[in-house]
């Protein structure tokens, strides 16, 4: 019997664009706006030709030794002299890997209930990665695009759940995405397309008891409770079985 081919994914080359840009590593062509102030600092005379308004020209065709030179002034630059729109993604993200789309991911919200109701509706624009080194910097997003997670059982995970760092409820569900180490916040995030999420698990804590839960949405109760570990690693064993009482379908 012949073995049937993979389908494909549409979505995966811009998954692995954004893998490609963070484990780029240094490219002076995202710096070229420096370049005068790089002339500035070390007492260079400005070559002759150079445009002031096209200094990505005079880096694409700077010698190796003085590229050398001019990254080496900029590993010395303050970070709060380079604007936040002009910091390039593998500044804050190292290490990219792809994850398949079966992967568990959790994404925790005080907004949980709006997310598993009407989906990630809000993210960083797809092609902007710029944006997505410091999201905090940018103004409300105003529709889909990429949104930020843990994968469901990590060691970031579990200890965002008991320190209550990004909310008190959280949406579980299975997509593919781009797992990198945030430099800024010492963890290993997951950054996935919102859009593409259909079905997600609904997950609260409750103040009193002091756990956390799923939702049986068929009889309004909880279904299974405890740590935040025990009812995510519940879930993903029983979301098959369970299917119709907790996996709620996003309207995208």
């Amino acid at each position: 019997m012949p073995r049937r081919r993979p389908r494909p994914n549409p979505y995966a080359s811009i998954l692995t664009t954004l893998r490609d840009a963070i484990n780029a590593g240094f490219d002076p062509d995202d710096f070229a706006f420096l370049v005068e102030e790089w002339f500035e600092d070390t007492g260079q005379r400005r070559p002759k030709g150079f445009d002031p308004d096209a200094p990505w020209e005079w880096v694409q065709k700077a010698d190796p030794v003085t590229l050398k030179g001019f990254k080496g002034w900029l590993d010395d630059v303050p970070r709060h002299r380079v604007p936040p729109s002009e910091r390039p993604i593998y500044d804050t993200f190292s290490g990219a890997r792809l994850l398949p789309p079966s992967t568990w991911l959790v994404h925790f919200s005080d907004e949980a209930w709006g997310i598993a109701h009407d989906g990630f509706a809000k993210g960083q624009d797809e092609w902007e990665f710029r944006r997505l080194a410091l999201t905090g910097s940018w103004k409300e997003p105003d529709g889909p695009g990429w949104n930020f997670a843990f994968q469901a059982l990590g060691r970031d995970a579990l200890v965002a759940a008991r320190e209550f760092k990004y909310g008190e409820g959280a949406v579980l569900f299975q997509s593919a995405g781009v797992e990198a180490f945030h430099n800024g916040d010492e963890e290993s995030q997951v950054m996935f397309l919102g859009r593409l999420v259909r079905r997600v698990v609904l997950l609260g804590y409750d103040k009193d008891s002091g756990e956390w839960y799923v939702y049986d949405r068929r009889i309004d109760r909880s279904l299974r409770s405890g740590t935040y570990e025990q009812v995510a690693r519940w879930v993903i064993d029983h979301h098959v079985q369970y299917r119709k009482a907790i996996v709620r379908e996003v309207q995208s």
